[in-house]
């Protein structure tokens, strides 16, 4: 699911910034590690530079993507990762990046510290 590498590139990201990195270096340094991915590869500057003209729109990746956690409750899977990477784009959406790109899931880290991580 490429949200979810966008979601950790994100989540690099904002740690680099809470710990002081320079965050130019940060994904740099990711994209040489094994963390690495096309995904990482072909839309770091969207998530870096808040571009967020559609590649993909979010809204179109979260009903196509939503699909997943769907099918996985009807077969009585859990799917962890893709449960919470859904509510991080109803999130994201709901916070009115639906016509955005989706590396608009970066935008989840700029939400008020008290937010409960248990939500998620």
């Amino acid at each position: 699911m490429p949200g979810l590498n966008l979601a950790a590139l994100a989540e690099g990201q904002a740690l680099a910034q809470s710990t002081g990195l320079n965050l130019q270096a940060t994904p740099q340094m990711l994209m040489q590690s094994a963390a690495a991915s096309h995904v990482m590869h072909s839309r770091e500057k969207n998530v870096l530079s808040g571009a967020l003209s559609p590649q993909t729109c979010l809204s179109r990746h979260r009903r196509n993507t939503g699909i997943i956690p769907e099918q996985a409750g009807r077969s009585k899977l859990q799917l962890p990762l893709a449960e919470c990477h859904d509510r991080l784009l109803a999130r994201v959406d709901a916070a009115g990046f639906s016509n955005a790109d989706n590396s608009a899931i970066a935008a989840v880290h700029q939400v008020p510290a008290d937010l409960n991580s248990a939500e998620f």
